[in-house]
């Protein structure tokens, strides 16, 4: 288990590219990069802690990942005590047929592909696609913590 210090550092490294630098008698250890993003998937059952980010990824016709940014000044993260979760909406390209429900959301590296998912969770309520309308997450909806 992280201290939650320890996990709040890490997650606003990750989502926002803040400044973590952990210096030692070896030196430096970690410290931000370029901002880069972060790639919001969906996820119609749980992808698991095994699972990369096509496991039970959504597939109705027009999806795909959404970028999210990792710069700091865009605030698309807040971060706060070991958790965090989404401060703005992040929206779906629109649904282009009917039959799944969205139960779970990923975060990871790849706008395509099976990378790695560095992070999952439920979403606060199932999303049932509707034909023709967008997919969005609400603010607050998709939560990484530390447990």
């Amino acid at each position: 288990m992280l201290t939650t210090q320890f996990a709040t550092d890490l997650l606003n490294l990750w989502l926002q590219n803040t400044a973590f630098v952990i210096t030692t008698a070896g030196g430096t250890l970690a410290g931000p990069g370029a901002p880069g993003n972060i790639f919001v998937s969906l996820h119609s059952a749980t992808p698991g802690v095994a699972g990369n980010q096509t496991t039970n990824e959504a597939a109705y016709t027009g999806y795909a990942r959404v970028a999210v940014s990792r710069d700091p000044a865009a605030v698309l993260w807040t971060v706060a005590a070991g958790a965090a979760e989404n401060s703005a909406l992040i929206t779906f390209p629109t649904c282009g047929a009917v039959g799944d429900t969205i139960a779970f959301v990923g975060l990871g590296l790849d706008a395509a592909g099976a990378g790695a998912l560095f992070a999952f969770g439920p979403l606060p309520a199932p999303i049932v696609l509707v034909l023709n309308d967008p997919v969005v997450i609400p603010i607050g909806g998709c939560d990484v913590f530390n447990t």
